[in-house]
């Protein structure tokens, strides 16, 4: 299970990201655990916040050629309104993804890219 979940900060009354998760990516950086903080933020702060680091670890080509950034990006996208960039960064995403069970995963959710809401 992910260490980063949206976590509900009752005395606020708004989702937050977990600070400790914050610290556990800064104690191991990895390009991997910055996208899953990147849908954490999503998630608990909303679409734009959560997109942000996402588009700066695709401008770094840390992760070129691989599916998860572009896969990361489309519900943000979705969420966004930005239905052109949905579909688009999802069909790369699954023609990048290099296992019949990736593969099989993001074809699943094709649907999910172009939903209004």
């Amino acid at each position: 299970m992910s260490r980063f979940r949206a976590r509900h900060d009752a005395r606020a009354g708004r989702p937050q990201t977990d600070t400790a998760d914050a610290a556990f990516v800064a104690r191991s950086p990895s390009a991997v655990l910055e996208l899953n903080r990147a849908l954490a933020v999503a998630m608990a702060d909303g679409p734009a916040p959560g997109l942000q680091p996402v588009e700066a670890r695709e401008a770094s080509e840390a992760l070129a050629g691989y599916h998860l950034p572009l896969a990361t990006r489309t519900d943000p996208l979705r969420r966004l309104n930005r239905h052109a960039g949905a579909p688009a960064s999802h069909r790369e995403a699954l023609a990048l993804a290099a296992t019949d069970a990736k593969r099989r995963y993001l074809a699943r959710r094709p649907a999910e890219t172009t939903r209004q809401g």
